[in-house]
């Protein structure tokens, strides 16, 4: 279990997470959501060793993180930041730095396992034609795709990612989380995923945690947290809720100004 009790983190003195209560079992698939600036990507900061918290504690299995060494901790969290790096390098060598955290002592290259490993993650991804382009000449969501394979080249139990989908367009929206769909009822990896998109996250997570001026708001199923007067007072504006036709998931639709006098009366 991946725990975070009373957990209050901040910058420079002020505090964005206040008081945060959060517990992830294995093989969960959790979505955290909310507005600009209710903590999102501090509280994954915190989950990953980024932030240290100024009260409160995460844990995992009962041990406090910081307590853990961080070549050990590599080898069972990962983590994919909001925009992957377009850095001067192939697609297989960001890939194999995924590697890293479980080097022996005095390793300085790759073994054959090592570079099974990232064939294996390159080819989960479907990015194998793209092993020896670089970084810098590759698409975005080819970018994103080959940090999420750095990330599994890892071999994590936990996979935790900032907005995977953001500035993506809807192919590689639903490739990508799809992909972490499978992987986590295939390879039972536990995911936890900020998503701003309230669709794809009532759509892919099984559970969300709803955030807001840095408090939980609320926590469960899509069903429970994705309800039409919780998103109207927390992000402020009018929505219409409802279900997902194809997959009976909940969706969220934004009103625009012109039709919220309609809305009202109806």
């Amino acid at each position: 279990m991946l725990r975070a009790k009373d957990l209050v983190c901040g910058y420079n003195g002020k505090t964005v997470l206040d008081g945060i209560d959060l517990s992830v079992e294995r093989g969960e698939f959790l979505g955290i959501i909310g507005p600009n600036g209710s903590g999102k990507t501090t509280l994954l900061g915190a989950l990953t060793r980024v932030l240290e918290p100024a009260r409160g504690e995460v844990s995992l299995d009962g041990k406090n993180i910081w307590s853990i060494a961080p070549k050990t901790f590599a080898r069972e969290v990962s983590a994919v930041s909001q925009n992957a790096p377009a850095v001067p390098m192939t697609v297989e060598e960001f890939i194999l730095l995924g590697r890293v955290p479980h080097y022996g002592d005095l390793q300085f290259l790759e073994t054959k396992k090592d570079l099974g490993i990232a064939e294996q993650a390159m080819h989960v991804t479907g990015i194998e034609g793209l092993r020896d382009r670089l970084m810098t000449r590759i698409s975005g969501g080819e970018r994103q795709l080959a940090a999420i394979a750095r990330a599994l080249a890892q071999e994590p139990r936990w996979l935790v990612l900032d907005e995977p989908t953001a500035h993506l367009d809807i192919a590689h929206q639903v490739r990508i989380l799809d992909l972490l769909a499978e992987l986590n009822v295939g390879s039972n990896l536990t995911v936890i995923m900020v998503l701003h998109d309230l669709n794809l996250a009532g759509e892919y997570c099984r559970r969300l945690l709803l955030l807001h001026h840095g408090r939980c708001v609320r926590k469960g199923s899509p069903e429970e947290v994705l309800k039409q007067g919780i998103l109207e007072e927390v992000y402020g504006t009018p929505v219409v809720t409802g279900k997902n036709i194809v997959s009976s998931r909940p969706f969220v639709l934004a009103v625009p100004v012109k039709h919220q006098e309609r809305k009202k009366i109806s």
